[in-house]
């Protein structure tokens, strides 16, 4: 199992997002992802939509396992805070109590790959695992993760780090996709005392699953097992929440994000509401003229 990996879905459940999911995005990994290097195709969702989810994903080249949230989300982590975003960074951590394999690579229903992604573009040839990174996100600065100080601000309190030493660092891990060495998510949850603090620290202390991962990474002395570069994805080929695209932008974005193929995902943040039929079209686009 060393060669396979797992990849880890948490989904809000049905609804436009996950129809793009299902018509684009897995068929998409389905084409681009080498089937044999994949241990466990997980997704996560609402109690109520598993059964739709194994009808729709049944026909799935890959070992689809498919889990329902409140094994993961509990009442009184509901009672902390109810926003669904928010209870994905608390599943991508504890299911890590899960998965089987040495890493798990997250992705997120509004991501849509472009290329060929093999294990091994993963790491670099000293198998360093390929992390994508921001520098600190100073508030107000116009950049497009400038909202994530919060998320920082709340791990290093929770794991104990310096803020500043983490405001000096000029590569801090990102946001998803990311690949996670699983024994380490769970020294985290470990650390930090049990599952119900995972979510305090996410849900009370504003953090979030990457900057706990990273915060805990360097308190332990392990980020040199990560090295940075952003081939993921970058916010200039991603439509993102800082800013509103025009209908003509979108098409334009999506298109050259297949087209000139720089980074392995297009991003098209699913809570930006554009009407379903001009996301479907501007993929269907991208997909049927792109090399």
């Amino acid at each position: 199992m060393e060669n396979k990996y797992s990849i880890v879905l948490p989904t809000r459940g049905l609804g436009d997002t996950y129809e793009l999911f299902l018509k684009y995005a897995l068929p998409l990994y389905e084409t681009y992802v080498n089937e044999e290097e994949i241990f466990e195709f997980v997704i996560i969702c609402p109690r109520n939509n598993i059964e739709k989810v194994k009808e729709d994903t049944k026909k799935s080249k890959f070992n689809i396992i498919i889990y329902n949230d409140d094994e993961f989300i509990n009442d009184e982590m509901i009672e902390m805070k109810n926003w669904g975003h928010q209870h994905q960074q608390i599943i991508k951590i504890l299911i890590s109590l899960y998965i089987k394999t040495k890493y798990y690579f997250i992705i997120d229903d509004d991501m849509f790959l472009t290329k060929k992604l093999n294990f091994s573009d993963l790491f670099d040839e000293e198998e360093k695992i390929y992390y994508g990174y921001e520098e600190w996100p100073e508030p107000n600065s116009g950049k497009s993760y400038q909202s994530h100080h919060v998320w920082l601000e709340g791990a290093c309190k929770t794991i104990g780090i310096d803020i500043d030493y983490l405001k000096k660092e000029k590569c801090i891990m990102g946001v998803t996709p990311q690949l996670f060495i699983t024994d380490k998510v769970k020294e985290l949850i470990i650390f930090l005392g049990s599952s119900i603090n995972v979510a305090k620290a996410i849900l009370l202390t504003t953090a979030n699953e990457f900057g706990l991962y990273w915060c805990y990474l360097i308190k332990t002395n392990n980020t040199k097992l990560y090295i940075p570069n952003n081939k993921y994805f970058t916010y200039d080929n991603s439509i993102h929440v800082l800013h509103h695209y025009s209908n003509e932008d979108l098409i334009s974005r999506v298109y050259n994000g297949f087209l000139l193929k720089r980074n392995y995902f297009v991003v098209i943040q699913s809570h930006l509401k554009y009407p379903n039929y001009l996301v479907s079209s501007a993929i269907e686009n991208a997909i049927t003229y792109s090399p």
